[in-house]
């Protein structure tokens, strides 16, 4: 179901992967550094900084994020997440090595983190065999979102979206809480103060949209809407409609638009287009 026409509607990224791809490599980035500080203690890793694998993370996750939700439905993502983990962290792990020894990390932060001699690391395939260890870690860690965000994708509910960014935006704020706690003597706490950042707009946008949704509802019950309006459901409005609201308790009415387009999408009624269900009691 396609809800185009009702305001509020959620936006083209919002019901895409974007939103998850991108919580998902910003929740992985903050606390990928975290890893440092047992690899330290590894033979070969001794010099290892946690500025080192933050960018390798960001990109790693992101990929496995949005191959695991083009799968589009909760239990394949999830399958793919868990298949496809280990290899991004092998990924990760090249990435890593690359970064070291090429340098790259002085342009992407600048003088904001200091720069010293690239650590001797061990060869590549070292590096990769390690970073399967920690991908399947982070797998775990990447559960939450990829199944909320699957979970959203395939529901009808015109809010679905919307709740699906505030258990994002929470999970979020969740990990750079974790990610300040444990950094805070390293170069690299401030990316929990971005974590935080991102995560609290990300709630906070659900939260407004979630009210201003319920708030555009009522004003349709009480008539003060032009061109909408709310009425009981009856048998000859359709068994198959969607509901607007996912956690409603009751949807016993319709919302009805009165003045459809050309080639609408939704189904007709005499008095107008009925859109979805709704409760009629706010």
């Amino acid at each position: 179901m396609r809800f185009e026409n009702v305001p509020l509607s959620p936006p083209r990224w919002l019901t895409s992967d974007v939103a998850a791809a991108a919580a998902g490599a910003i929740g992985v980035a903050t606390t990928s550094p975290l890893s440092v500080i047992w690899l330290k203690m590894t033979p070969g890793f001794e010099r290892l900084e946690h500025r080192h694998v933050i960018l390798p993370a960001l990109i790693a996750s992101a990929l496995l994020v949005a191959s695991a939700l083009a799968a589009r439905t909760p239990g394949a993502a999830v399958a793919r997440l868990i298949l496809g983990s280990p290899l991004a962290g092998a990924l990760a792990g090249l990435g890593t090595w690359l970064v070291v020894e090429s340098g790259l990390i002085a342009p992407i932060f600048g003088d904001l983190i200091p720069t010293g001699p690239a650590p001797e690391l061990p060869v590549p395939l070292s590096s990769a065999l390690i970073g399967i260890a920690f991908g399947a870690t982070y797998g775990v860690v990447l559960l939450w979102p990829v199944a909320v965000a699957a979970s959203a994708l395939r529901k009808c509910a015109h809010d679905a979206p919307d709740h699906a960014l505030l258990g994002l935006g929470l999970w979020l704020v969740s990990l750079g809480a974790c990610s300040l706690y444990a950094l805070s003597k390293t170069c690299c706490d401030s990316i929990g103060y971005e974590a935080l950042a991102a995560g609290s707009a990300l709630a906070a946008s659900a939260t407004l949209r979630l009210r201003a949704r319920r708030h555009w509802l009522s004003r349709v019950r009480q008539g003060n809407v032009p061109s909408w309006s709310i009425e009981s459901w009856e048998p000859l409005h359709g068994s198959e409609l969607a509901p607007l609201l996912e956690r409603a308790l009751e949807c016993d009415g319709v919302l009805i638009h009165q003045a459809p387009a050309e080639k609408d999408p939704y189904r007709k009624s005499g008095q107008g287009t009925i859109v979805g269900l709704v409760p009629t009691r706010g």
